[in-house]
């Protein structure tokens, strides 16, 4: 059980760093997409 735990934490750091990457990700995609249309 204690690797699985392990794996758990693990999976929760990986979860939460994509988390942020995709919000940043997804914010400057926002970005590009209002300055290309000119807004």
């Amino acid at each position: 059980s204690r690797s699985v735990k392990g794996l758990e934490s693990r999976f929760e750091s990986i979860l939460l760093a994509y988390s942020v990457l995709l919000s940043r990700a997804r914010r400057r995609f926002e970005g590009t997409l209002r300055y290309s249309l000119g807004y």
